[in-house]
């Protein structure tokens, strides 16, 4: 009944982890809040009440909640600590918060393991100098060409 997490790479290292992509409540979760209400009503009230709906409400927004609540914490790579979500809204805070993830990796037993995220990690490129020059020129022309003509000056 439960859906199992896939499997997906981290953005960042490269491992191999689980996440759950569902992010929002389904026709199943409405189905089972809404028999939950009702067993509650008839443990409660022992009888059919109006008020069921305030109960069908609730268990509805519990439902939502825990499914979000699972879904944001499957989300970041427990390896690298990296957070996908967080890297839209701060890419900055997204990048300290793996810094410091893999600081701590280095210096505990993390590096013996077969999750070690610092065997993963892409190199660093580095821009070499035909490309800022060829990138300083391009800025050079759309300079020249929105300055105004020196007739007009």
């Amino acid at each position: 009944m439960a859906k199992k997490p896939d499997k997906c790479l981290c953005a960042f290292c490269r491992l191999e982890r689980r996440i759950y992509r569902k992010k929002h409540i389904s026709p199943t979760n409405i189905l089972l809040a809404m028999i939950a209400s009702l067993v509650v009503m008839m443990g409660v009230w022992q009888a059919i009440d109006a008020r069921v709906l305030v109960l069908f409400v609730f268990c509805l927004a519990i439902a939502e909640l825990f499914i979000q609540i699972r879904w944001r914490l499957t989300l970041a790579c427990p390896f690298c600590g990296f957070d996908p979500v967080l890297y839209i809204k701060d890419p900055q805070q997204a990048a300290a918060k793996v810094r410091v993830k893999l600081e701590l990796a280095k210096e505990s037993t993390a590096l013996l393991s077969a999750h070690n995220p610092w065997t993963h990690l892409a190199p660093l490129r580095k821009k070499s100098r035909r490309n800022n020059l060829g990138e300083m020129a391009r800025e050079e022309k759309i300079s020249d060409s929105t300055s105004l003509p020196s007739s007009q000056i």
